[in-house]
């Protein structure tokens, strides 16, 4: 049987506490609640960067607000 490679095991993402990314794109507390329901994601799940700018990009797009 052939042993499957990680091909992402020598990359490390640099991760974030979701609530700290939030915070730092000053939205209303409304539109927070509405973003951490959309996404289904908790204020304390870690993410990288790029993740929680495509997230947050199909936020306002699905929303279309921001």
């Amino acid at each position: 049987m052939e042993e499957k490679k990680d091909v992402t095991s020598g990359v490390k993402k640099e991760l974030y506490e979701l609530r700290e990314l939030v915070a730092k794109k000053n939205m209303p507390l409304w539109q927070e609640a509405a973003f951490y329901r959309f996404s289904g994601w908790l204020s304390t799940k870690m993410v990288d960067k790029k993740e929680f700018e495509s997230a947050l990009n199909r936020f306002y797009n699905g929303y279309g607000g921001k």
